[in-house]
């Protein structure tokens, strides 16, 4: 299942998954207003509720459109959900519903409030044995995020938004598209596993091609 957080595509990606058969999570998402409910007034609640309302439309004839996600991080409260819950009877929703997309959600008494899906990354490139260990959180049961967060185009998307003389070697021109979390800016995850997984590259092509394995796998 591919997970779509809150910043939905046009029809194409839908019309395409109902064709290949490929389930489809859509939902709200987390680290702005749709998660900031103690901010909410009436406006956020109805812009909320609306826009609610116009994906389900949207959303509820496909059928790669298998899961709906009230929250992300969070859970959000007890008035908001019952605005949410309607909304999905009133326009017959008929797939799965989950609240919370976070095994880091607690009610009131602190206790884990959470519909059974793990959002423990890793958000860093591992190698398949990682995945299949059965040693870690994220590898037992559903896991709404993974994946590596320094994704590195292939080398005919590189060209069209680095000059040539600032290919290569990696450098600031790379750092400036790679977002700003410090964490990320420097491409040091991925570039560490390219070389340990693949040997050093002799160029931005050889490096992209490599990155691109590393990404498949």
């Amino acid at each position: 299942m591919l997970r779509l957080e809150g910043k939905f595509p046009g029809d194409n990606i839908i019309e395409r998954a109902d064709e290949l058969g490929i389930p489809l999570m859509y939902g709200w998402m987390c680290c702005n207003q749709w998660e900031k409910w103690w901010q909410w007034d009436d406006e956020d609640r109805r812009v909320a509720d609306e826009s609610m309302r116009s994906q389900i439309l949207s959303l509820r004839g496909h059928a790669s459109a298998f899961l709906w996600a009230n929250g992300s991080d969070g859970k959000p409260p007890a008035p908001v959900l019952e605005g949410y819950h309607g909304i999905l009877r009133d326009l017959h929703w008929p797939n799965t519903v989950v609240d919370t997309v976070s095994s880091l959600a607690r009610d009131a008494n602190g206790e884990p409030d959470w519909d059974g899906i793990h959002m423990a990354g890793p958000y860093t490139w591992r190698p398949p044995s990682y995945w299949f260990s059965g040693q870690y959180q994220a590898t037992r049961g559903s896991n709404a995020e993974q994946g590596d967060n320094e994704h590195i185009p292939p080398f005919a998307s590189l060209q069209k938004f680095i000059p040539p003389d600032k290919l290569w070697p990696i450098n600031e021109a790379w750092y400036f598209h790679a977002g700003a979390n410090p964490s990320n800016a420097a491409l040091e995850s991925i570039r560490t596993a390219v070389v340990q997984r693949y040997g050093s590259s002799r160029g931005a092509e050889e490096f992209a091609r490599k990155a691109q394995l590393a990404h498949y796998e």
